[in-house]
């Protein structure tokens, strides 16, 4: 009798030390997660770029608007692009931007450098996007800091000012943290919409 008093007591204390440790280690990996999420929580974009939204939950066209910038290249200019609407938002951030680095369709001038491709884009908790481009996003960049802030703004102005879950932008190039784009302006932090630049 005493025998299964003692195995009760030894899975009871088994159990609760699950219980606890579990409830202090799935905090932990929650904050570890929103750390590192380009390890984490990473979401890879593996699709043909001819078709803006491929699959996910759709639900309707609706009129989207892109920057680019104007033929001066001193202000953003926004262009009418009619998208699938997709209620995951990181879905149509993929769809917007890779309409951005298509570039215009009229007679603006396009912000993002030819050859850059979109690696993923994800979502934090926050409201902020982390939008991870290849290489050639920085290699190919013309330079001068009003083409840069041209090229950080279209990309967070056609994200945040169409995509209401969308706070703040954080720019990644191949997944990992950038200074800087051309030299310019410190990429390290989120970029909030900026309609200085709007024309």
């Amino acid at each position: 009798m005493m025998a299964k008093k003692y195995i009760s007591l030894k899975v009871a204390t088994a159990i609760s030390a699950i219980i606890i440790f579990g409830g202090i280690g799935y905090p932990l990996f929650i904050h570890l997660s929103e750390r590192l999420p380009s390890e984490i929580r990473r979401i890879p974009i593996k699709r043909d770029v001819s078709s803006p939204v491929e699959d996910g939950p759709q639900t309707q066209v609706s009129a989207v608007y892109l920057y680019f910038a104007d033929e001066k290249g001193f202000f953003l200019i926004a262009e009418k692009r009619m998208l699938l609407q997709n209620e995951d938002p990181a879905e149509m951030g993929r769809a917007i931007i890779e309409d951005l680095i298509r570039g215009p369709r009229g007679k603006f001038v396009r912000t993002i450098p030819e050859g850059t491709s979109l690696n993923a884009i994800y979502m934090s908790h926050d409201g902020t996007a982390f939008v991870d481009f290849s290489d050639a996003l920085r290699e190919n960049h013309p330079g001068g800091s009003q083409t840069e802030f041209l090229t950080v703004y279209s990309i967070v102005n056609s994200l945040a000012l169409n995509i209401p879950q969308v706070n703040s932008v954080k720019i990644l190039i191949e997944g990992r943290e950038t200074m800087t784009i051309a030299g310019h302006i410190d990429s390290r932090f989120p970029f909030k919409a900026n309609m200085i630049l709007v024309r």
